[in-house]
């Protein structure tokens, strides 16, 4: 997919299943540069890759989709657990704003 052209909401939250080519891949270089454009768009990625080299199609072949999930679900758990920091954050940013109104309106 081309990230350029995707125009994610703020705060989506994207898993990017990546192959595991290595760390000098060109498959890998894509990936990082993909996050970052999604980041600057204000969406919270999130890579997963197989432990070993190859790719989930393969892991499925090999072993079974239990393994995938075992892969992808904890990231699921940490974008969950990164989007409620996000809004409990912003809420007490706002709660500080409005006490800051405040005071300047008195």
């Amino acid at each position: 997919m081309n990230f350029k052209n995707y125009s994610p909401f703020p705060g989506e939250k994207i898993i990017i299943a990546a192959d595991n080519d290595g760390k000098i891949s060109l498959t890998n270089n894509t990936v990082i540069k993909a996050v970052k454009i999604l980041e600057m768009k204000e969406a919270i990625t999130c890579i997963v890759k197989p432990q070993e080299n190859g790719d989930f199609n393969n892991l499925l072949q090999t072993c079974c989709a239990q393994s995938i999930r075992d892969i992808i679900e904890p990231e699921i758990t940490k974008l969950t657990k990164v989007v409620e920091t996000t809004k409990l954050t912003q809420t007490e940013n706002n709660k500080q704003n409005d006490i800051t109104n405040v005071k300047e309106f008195v």
